[in-house]
């Protein structure tokens, strides 16, 4: 079995000839594309760079626990709500971090592995 790759639309490609814009203005019709990596690298080579593989993201990093601190202001908003946080008109970063921390630190987790 072929290992399988997806390659898109160079962004950063550079049309020289009328030809070219018209193949990259297709190639972007179509979008990514899944193919076999050798059909893949066959295609940016001789594409001229026309085209990119696509690179997956890691998991890990998307879905590692993130700082209160770090959070944008509607992920807090989204984050208060969830919490149970009453929301007033104005709140000061610092009091919706404060608010949040204190509802968290309520919650007690009890493990269920001694219950028969």
């Amino acid at each position: 079995m072929p290992t399988m790759v997806k390659i898109a639309p160079n962004p950063a490609f550079k049309a020289d000839s009328e030809e070219q814009k018209k193949a990259f203005a297709a190639a972007k019709a179509k979008g990514v594309i899944e193919c076999d990596y050798v059909t893949a690298m066959e295609n940016i080579r001789l594409g001229g760079s026309l085209y990119t593989l696509v690179t997956e993201e890691t998991v890990a990093s998307t879905s590692a626990p993130r700082r209160l601190e770090d959070m944008d202001s509607e992920e807090l908003k989204t984050m208060m709500l969830t919490a149970g946080v009453t929301p007033q008109k104005q709140m000061k970063r610092a009091e919706i971090i404060k608010a949040i921390r204190l509802k968290l630190d309520a919650v007690t987790i009890v493990d269920e592995d001694g219950a028969d």
